[in-house]
């Protein structure tokens, strides 16, 4: 795998947090095998909706198109939690920011117990109000900036 620097057009911030317990990692990616195995088309194509989310976001990005960059992170949670990678703390948590403002938001990880997420805003006073309600909800998380 290759990992290079992205452009970013447009500032942003990401709201980052994790919901849900530790763990439980190999069972969810054994699940997902098990899947493939039985129905590897439909995986491959979960797989190629993924790779189409990430570089519209990637383009998103570079073009400061935050709205872009949202949708292609909501499709991506889509497909994740349609391949059953997403637990439910995590997909309340990604429900709170949506509910808060958020331009989109998912999950980051390989799934299992809980996970880590994270959300775009255009701007630290939406970001701040998500921290808020996350926070009611008894979620840890935090800002960084995305410039």
């Amino acid at each position: 795998m290759k990992v290079k620097a992205l452009k970013v057009a447009s500032p942003a911030t990401l709201v980052v947090g994790a919901a849900g317990a530790h763990g439980g990692t190999r069972q969810t990616v054994s699940r997902l095998g098990q899947l493939r195995d039985t129905d590897g088309g439909l995986i491959k194509s979960a797989m190629n909706t993924l790779g189409a989310a990430s570089e519209a976001g990637e383009k998103g990005l570079a073009k400061g198109d935050l709205a872009r960059v949202g949708r292609a992170m909501d499709v991506a949670q889509g497909v994740l939690a349609g391949l059953g990678l997403v637990q439910e703390p995590v997909h309340r948590a990604v429900q709170v920011v949506r509910a808060a403002g958020a331009l989109g938001a998912k999950m980051s990880g390989a799934g299992g117990a809980g996970g880590a997420f994270y959300a775009l805003f255009e701007d630290k006073a939406g970001a701040k109000r998500a921290l808020k309600a996350l926070a009611e909800a008894g979620v840890p998380a935090w800002l960084e900036s995305l410039e």
